[in-house]
């Protein structure tokens, strides 16, 4: 066995994706890894030179930044963006080695990419439970601070918006008899106003009517399914989360926000 034989079986056995790249960069192989990664079979990389299929426009200074450095023998390791063969793109930690000739020509770039999507998805729910902390104390401090009502609960809103642990957020407060007194929003259109109209009717959507049917925090997962409401097309693919506005047995109304649906788990 030479060492193009041994290098292959060094590089097939690894877990992370490799690939194997001439001097010019002309793909020679890649490993069982980085297909599955990809979903790109060995046919169809092989042979391939930038732009590379799995590579993203955004992507490709920092690839090729870190090939240079990899000349300049500094080899850092990066995050850069590939993509699957069906675009979905995904994050990596990419570093790049060279291989000289006998002469000191570079004859190999080995190319090492470290899918990171599981880690960077707990650090979007970290993130996002840190501004939704934030929210929590600067709602706190409007409560106690603001004495107009109106203008209480607008700040409310703007504030669960502003900090971005949420997309959209409105409130409507209600009278005993059940007669809208007050309502706010931030995040959405002109929607808003048709969700006001059907408080005043009488005709709560879905989610309003379990918040005030049930204590607790009511979600929805799948908002074209599991609920009537004109806001359907501004909360489309977005998981909503509603809860009744209650004091001391008392309910005043509803609270609306709508999240990234990585998060709800952790909310």
């Amino acid at each position: 066995m030479d060492g193009e034989e041994i290098l292959k079986e060094i590089i097939s056995s690894m877990q992370d994706g490799c690939v194997v790249l001439d001097a010019e960069g002309t793909t020679l192989f890649v490993n069982s890894a980085f297909c599955r990664m990809t979903d790109f079979s060995q046919e169809e990389l092989a042979g391939k030179r930038a732009p590379y299929p799995y590579g993203t426009k955004k992507e490709i200074n920092s690839f090729e930044e870190t090939l240079n450095k990899a000349v300049e023998e500094k080899g850092p390791e990066v995050e850069i963006v590939l993509k699957k063969k069906n675009d979905e793109p995904f994050p990596t930690l990419f570093t790049a080695s060279r291989i000289l000739d006998d002469d000191g020509n570079i004859s190999r770039y080995i190319t090492i990419f470290k899918d990171i999507s599981e880690r960077s998805r707990a650090e979007k729910k970290i993130e996002h439970l840190n501004r939704v902390l934030r929210t929590i104390s600067d709602v706190n401090q409007i409560i106690i601070k603001e004495k107009n009502r109106g203008q209480l609960i607008k700040r409310i809103c703007d504030t669960f918006v502003k900090n971005r642990g949420y997309y959209s957020s409105w409130i409507v407060l209600q009278g005993e008899d059940g007669t809208v007194v007050f309502d706010a929003q931030s995040g959405l259109d002109e929607e808003f106003s048709l969700l006001v109209e059907r408080f005043k009717k009488g005709d709560l959507p879905d989610c309003a009517q379990r918040a005030l049917a049930t204590p607790g925090v009511q979600s929805i997962e799948n908002t074209l399914t599991q609920c009537r409401c004109p806001l359907i097309r501004s909360e489309k693919d977005k998981r909503i989360m509603t809860v009744r506005i209650e004091h001391e047995g008392k309910i005043y109304g509803v609270l609306n926000v709508s999240t990234p649906n990585y998060s709800l788990t952790d909310t």
